[in-house]
């Protein structure tokens, strides 16, 4: 479903609703297809969620814009400067916000699924393949930009400034889970009864502990980017 409002006093907006089901039976790692057969899944051949299913997506764009020349109607001041031909004063208009533009981006997507399993060492699926979900992805993304007209000899030529902003919010959304826990932070692995005698049996059982759980706080592919800024420059001619 989409909503669009064309371009009305330096305004556009765009918003769409995407619901979506996708599910398939092929992708499936070996271990996830021995996994299902050990869970007792009579047949294989069964259509699940695969990894990109977010059944929801809200989606709002939002476009404000001076334009250039006579379409111009943003700020202006007035200065005097001197005739280069005729010497004489004259008044000259100076439109600041020329050729530029804001465009903000929202997003809120529902999460994908996972597969939830019983123990670190024991890969039986809990419930049915990517049978859980990841929670909810909110991002506002910004773009801003203005656009110089240089003139090189008879010719006009473009210089575009721009500042891209992903994630303006900085939310701490949730890229992944660990299967055992569906916690992005902790596997479980320190807790489970079944390692803790493969814990103890480690050279220095504290040690260890205190390893792993700096390789847990380190480990931050389980988020998505946090707030990034771009700066950059184009030149047209």
């Amino acid at each position: 479903v989409t909503y669009e409002l064309k371009r009305s006093n330096n305004i556009r907006i765009n918003a769409n609703y995407t619901l979506q089901y996708a599910e398939g039976t092929t992708g499936l790692p070996r271990t996830t297809v021995v996994s299902l057969i050990q869970a007792g899944y009579p047949n294989i051949k069964m259509l699940y969620p695969i990894n990109d299913d977010r059944r929801h997506e809200f989606k709002l764009q939002l476009d404000f814009r001076y334009f250039g020349g006579k379409d111009y109607n943003g700020p202006t001041t007035k200065r005097v400067v001197k005739d280069k031909a005729t010497g004489e004063d004259r008044s000259q208009v100076i439109n600041w916000l020329q050729n530029f533009g804001v465009n903000i981006t929202g997003v809120a997507q529902s999460g994908r699924p996972y597969t939830k399993y019983f123990s670190n060492t024991q890969k039986t699926i809990v419930g049915s393949f990517n049978g859980a979900r990841l929670p909810w992805v909110f991002r506002v993304d910004m773009n801003i930009d203005k656009t110089y007209n240089i003139k090189v000899g008879k010719k006009v030529t473009q210089l575009n400034l721009f500042a891209r902003i992903s994630n303006v919010l900085n939310i701490k959304n949730v890229a992944e889970v660990f299967g055992v826990t569906g916690d992005p932070d902790d596997n479980g692995y320190l807790t489970d009864p079944e390692t803790q005698t493969i814990i103890a049996n480690q050279l220095d059982e504290n040690s260890f502990r205190d390893y792993y759980m700096m390789y847990l706080n380190n480990y931050e592919y389980n988020y998505q980017r946090p707030r990034m800024v771009y700066l950059g420059v184009t030149y047209t001619f």
